[in-house]
C-alpha cells in the first residue's frame, strides 16, 4: 500500500491536492471503502506527531474528502493557514480500520515554496 511521493505547493495559498492511495505496484487504486484517512503535516519525517510547529492533521470533513473510496482517490484542502509558512515539511497519509490499526498508505516530503 505504501507510496513515497513529494507534494510542491505555493506559500500562504488555498490548494487543492490530489491523493491516490495504491495496490503494491502502484498501478492500481485500492478500493479504502470502510477505511479512514488521516493526513498529517509536520516538520520532519523524525518528528513525533502532536510535536513542533507547525503540525497539522486532517480528517473527513476537516481538510480531506473522498472523490472515489473504491478507487482510492481524495483530496486534501490546504489552507492558506496550513501553508503559513515557506520550508520543508513532511507528510503522511494513513488509513485506519474500524479496529483502530492504521497503516501509512502515502507518505514525502511537502515543499512550502514562497511565492
Amino acid at each position: 500500500l505504501r507510496s513515497t511521493i513529494g507534494i510542491t505547493v505555493p506559500h500562504a495559498n488555498d490548494v487543492a491536492v490530489d491523493l491516490a492511495v495504491f495496490l503494491p505496484g502502484g498501478v492500481t487504486g485500492a478500493d479504502v471503502t470502510g477505511l479512514t484517512p488521516v493526513m498529517i503535516i509536520k516538520a520532519s519525517q523524525h518528528t513525533d506527531d502532536g510535536h513542533g510547529a507547525p503540525y497539522d492533521e486532517l480528517t473527513i470533513g476537516a481538510g480531506l474528502n473522498w472523490a472515489d473510496q473504491a478507487a482510492g482517490t481524495l483530496t486534501a484542502d490546504l489552507s492558506h493557514v496550513v501553508l503559513a509558512n515557506a520550508g520543508l515539511f513532511w507528510y503522511r497519509l494513513d488509513v485506519i480500520d474500524g479496529s483502530g490499526d492504521r497503516t501509512t498508505a502515502i507518505d514525502g516530503f511537502l515543499r512550502v515554496e514562497p511565492v
